[in-house]
């Protein structure tokens, strides 16, 4: 079969993208084939490959690639097309939606450049010349220039790129885009979007990598397709812009592949019941706290903590000077003694919340703490609802009430100015002043009432039109209530600051107070949780790490308190301890006769090294003698017979033996090597042929002489004496002539 390629002959340069390899592959695929070639018909020379000449294989790869080339340069050219016809109806739509200002911004510049054109038509100068003298007339005011007025207003100053500008932008945009908001950098004609495979990888970037930065999507760009030579890269602010543009045309899906819990409170549809899964009582409790909108007595506005029950919408309230850790508490023993034990408990994030106390005590309780993402009230919308409810219904009607909002506030303010102008003859700060006369106690009992009397009687939409009393009356399931309601109390108590204390030999620091308790005895250098009443400071409790208790320790400053009976009893208690923990000590050491502890450890030691000298293969480093003038006269008096004696130990005798070794080895003559190095050239090529005439002779040679008399002749220098002596060698006669 014939394959048809476009060209019956190719260069490697142009077969190396066909076929997918390097040009060194092609050329070695051409000799290996048998490829036939002709000089190239182009500028440098060269040669090209016949295409009859190759297999029909390598035809047929060509045939394909080339048509896959086609392929998609058509589908480029269509794609560019649709976008062209597509910027042609954005121009029309573009003239379409421009205002007043915008187009009269256009025509402007437009009317500049078609001045432009009939002047360099009619002036008879070089194009350059022409259009810095036409900026010249244009900005002295356009004396001989076809524009008008308007045209100068709008268009106040040109330089020679101004008029370039505009001439390209009317060919590229058309005249909407002197308006400045079709340009050609408009989304969609791009580097990135103009190229599917590079808009499809950034977008997947985008879903994977949602804060992926712009110079790292590069690097993943280059690494993909940075050998396409179809493709063009972006550059870095070009991915910059891109990505700041698609996060903000997308911010709702930029947010949820960002932040999905974000998304779920910000932007998630909530048109269904919050309360759908609830299906029980003290199922989930809200808590929240908001500045009430009341001035009691003293000037100071109070801060109202609220819980409500989401399954019967019962709810209780408790005023407190601000939001704190304690008022929580406080509310919470309120809601635990009158209603059970809840599930779970929806709180805000504030500090007063989260705290060390709040979280200890539900933890405690075994109930799980549901805490809101920061600015979602739609997390917990019953109490929410019901703190609105609490203001229009109660608060309303309340001497001192002050607003609900800025607005609300500022209408009252109005009304007390009106007052003083109705009471001139009052003092101008008593003069239309709302009387303070609600204190917090009688504040919290109105709210007690109003909750248990009122809010609870009503009818609630969300409920079927039953009340809350109705609804919790109605329960009949399980309902977990705690037996001892002192250890409740004791448990919500607040944790000192610090959290864990530690236990000294006089006790436990709060706060410049010294706490004790005979169980304290045992427990010094230890750590523990203490808990202490506000409203009675005289007694800590004390809890260990691990949160179970340990006692109650009193103030040592108190009157009933006597420390040198206290001190007497710790010291009894505290010796009989410390003489419990030595005799477990001690019979441990006995049972496990640790008094032997370094035959043990000498014995393993000895173990360790035996395996580690039986495992050894490197040999041992070479021992040097070393030996002075004075050790050598020394070996001689040792060895006269006329020596002193001396009575020596074995270390001494071992000694004196090496010193023996040290001058008898000094006194040998010098090794073979050692007197080969002190002789001359001449001289080692005697001592070679004396040994030489020794070998022939039948003479022995020692390894050091054997090993010498092999190789000097091999030697530059042996080799010199040998060439002139006897001529050149044997086989180096072969290798010249042969």
């Amino acid at each position: 079969m014939l394959t048809s390629t476009s060209k019956n002959a190719y260069t490697s340069q142009e077969l190396a993208p066909l076929l997918s390899v390097t040009r060194q592959s092609v050329q070695q695929r051409a000799q290996r084939e048998g490829w036939r070639s002709r000089p190239a018909k182009r500028r440098g020379g060269g040669h090209e490959w016949l295409v009859a000449s190759m297999p029909e294989t390598t035809r047929v790869a060509i045939q394909i690639a080339e048509a896959k080339a086609c392929a998609a340069q058509l589908e480029q050219r269509q794609a560019v097309e649709a976008r062209r016809v597509e910027l042609l109806q954005h121009r029309a739509r573009a003239m379409a939606t421009l205002t007043a200002k915008e187009r009269a911004r256009a025509e402007a510049k437009a009317s500049v450049y078609r001045a432009w054109l009939t002047y360099a038509k009619e002036c008879g100068q070089g194009r350059n010349d022409a259009l810095a003298s036409f900026c010249a007339l244009y900005n002295a005011g356009g004396a001989g220039l076809a524009v008008t007025g308007d045209v100068l207003a709008v268009v106040r100053h040109v330089s020679p790129n101004t008029i370039r500008a505009i001439g390209q932008r009317l060919k590229d945009d058309g005249l909407g885009g002197l308006a400045g908001v079709y340009g050609r950098h408009r989304v969609g004609t791009g580097r990135i979007d103009a190229q599917p495979e590079i808009l499809d990888y950034v977008r997947g970037a985008v879903y994977e990598f949602p804060h992926i930065r712009a110079a790292m999507l590069l690097e993943g760009l280059q690494g993909k397709f940075g050998k396409r030579t179809d493709l063009q890269l972006p550059a870095v602010r070009t991915l910059q812009q891109w990505l700041a543009r698609w996060r903000a045309s997308q911010p709702g899906l930029h947010l949820n592949l960002t932040d999905p819990d974000a998304f779920r409170s910000h932007n998630a549809f909530a048109l269904g019941n919050a309360a759908y899964a609830i299906n029980a009582l003290n199922q989930r409790w809200e808590m929240d706290s908001t500045p009430g909108d009341i001035l009691l007595e003293g000037g100071q506005r109070h801060t109202i903590v609220g819980c409500i029950d989401v399954y019967s919408r019962r709810a209780k309230l408790l005023v407190s000077r601000s939001s704190s850790s304690a008022a929580v508490c406080g509310l919470l023993h309120r809601c635990l003694l009158d209603w059970g034990v809840p599930e779970e408990v929806g709180t805000d994030n504030g500090t007063d919340y989260v705290s060390t106390q709040v979280a200890t005590a539900l933890l405690d309780l075994d109930v799980h703490q549901d805490i809101a993402p920061p600015f979602t009230p739609e997390h917990k919308p019953f109490i929410e609802r019901f703190f609105g409810t609490m203001l229009r219904d109660i608060f309303e009607i309340l001497e001192g009430f002050c607003g609900h909002n800025v607005a609300q506030a500022q209408a009252i303010r109005n009304r007390t100015s009106f007052a003083k102008r109705l009471y001139p003859g009052k003092r101008s700060e008593d003069a239309g002043t709302v009387d303070l006369r609600m204190t917090p106690e009688q504040l919290q009992a109105l709210l007690d009432r109003w909750c248990e009397d009122r809010y609870a009687m009503r009818p609630h939409g969300g409920l079927g039109d039953r009340t809350p009393y109705e609804v919790a009356q109605a329960w009949n399931g399980p309902l977990h209530h705690v037996a001892d309601d002192a250890a409740l109390a004791v448990l919500l108590l607040p944790l000192v600051p610090g959290v864990y204390r530690k236990v000294t030999k006089k006790g436990v620091a709060v706060e410049g107070a010294q706490y004790w308790d005979a169980a304290l005895a045992t427990l010094v250098d230890t750590q523990v949780q203490v808990r202490r009443a506000e409203s009675d400071i005289r007694y800590v409790y004390l809890f260990d790490e691990e949160g179970r208790y340990i006692c109650r320790a009193a103030d040592l400053t108190l009157p009933e308190i006597s420390i040198a009976d206290l001190s007497k009893e710790a010291r009894r208690l505290q010796k009989r301890n410390i003489a419990e923990q030595r005799k477990e000590l001690r019979n441990a050491a006995r049972r496990q006769n640790v008094r032997e502890m370094s035959q043990h450890v000498m014995a393993a030691a000895s173990e360790h090294a035996a395996e580690v000298r039986a495992q050894a293969v490197q040999p041992a480093a070479p021992s040097v003698l070393y030996t002075t003038p004075a050790l050598m006269e020394a070996g001689k008096a040792a060895r006269a017979g006329d020596a002193p004696v001396v009575d020596m130990n074995e270390t001494q005798q071992a000694d004196m033996a090496l010193g023996a070794q040290i001058a008898a080895q000094a006194q040998r003559p010098k090794r073979f090597q050692d007197r080969l190095a002190e002789l001359g050239p001449a001289e080692r090529w005697k001592e070679w042929e004396l040994l030489d005439a020794r070998k022939k002779a039948g003479g022995t040679l020692t390894p050091d002489e054997a090993s010498w008399h092999a190789m000097y002749p091999t030697g530059s220098e042996g080799l010199g004496f040998w060439i002139t002596k006897h001529g050149l060698p044997e086989h180096m006669r072969r290798r010249v002539h042969g």
